[in-house]
């Protein structure tokens, strides 16, 4: 397996789990959890969404750079 290839899996990753820990937060709003709950299900939605947007950040670097190498004489 390439770098590359891990980098794409790892934000695969990330959006698998951000999508999971978006439901965490919707059901312990949802279903009035105790504060301490919903302020954990709201940390960890913060971190995954920031792990995400990192991995996001990356792969488009990475990206554009293949791009320019390609266009590039």
């Amino acid at each position: 397996m390439k770098k590359f290839e891990a980098r794409e899996r790892i934000e695969l990753i990330y959006q698998s789990a951000l999508w999971q820990v978006e439901g965490l937060l919707e059901d312990a709003c949802a279903e009035a959890w105790p504060d301490y709950a919903v302020a954990l299900a709201a940390h960890e939605w913060h971190s995954i969404r920031l792990m995400h947007a990192d991995s996001k950040r990356w792969r488009e670097k990475v990206r554009k750079s293949d791009f320019d190498a390609v266009e590039s004489p």
